[in-house]
């Protein structure tokens, strides 16, 4: 099950909603994840290790990612995909400057990305 979180700055106008935790079908959503992983939508990488470990586990959350660079906060999926032996642990890149992203542990501990405040984290809702 999802959380909904809304991030708001007291200083600034920054605003955003983010999920975190698993959708409810959970066979529905792996079964999409695998054709996205397919088709590439994770990178070369993940699509190889997924064509070459055909009996890969996929383990995926949402969550929400904020990058050391810019300070870009975005709901990401972190993706493993594991077998017996290998595991395969998908990156997420920032979709502002392109560096990597890292998932953000606590969600009241976030920072506006505009103007560096804490910001404030109100639950919304369980999806």
């Amino acid at each position: 099950m999802a959380k909904v979180y809304t991030l708001t700055c007291k200083k600034c106008t920054f605003k955003g909603t983010y999920r975190i935790g698993t959708d409810d079908n959970r066979a529905a959503w792996t079964e999409s994840l695998s054709a996205r992983i397919e088709a590439g939508e994770f990178g070369v990488e993940a699509q190889q290790f997924y064509a070459a470990h055909t009996s890969a586990e996929i383990q995926a959350v949402w969550a929400v990612f904020r990058c050391s660079n810019c300070g870009n906060i975005e709901e990401r999926i972190r993706l493993s995909l594991f077998d017996t032996t290998y595991e395969f642990v998908y990156r997420n890149i920032c979709g502002k400057c392109g560096e990597r992203m890292a998932q953000v542990t606590d969600i009241a501990g976030v920072h506006c990305p505009i103007c560096k405040v804490p910001l404030d984290a109100v639950e919304e809702a369980l999806l």
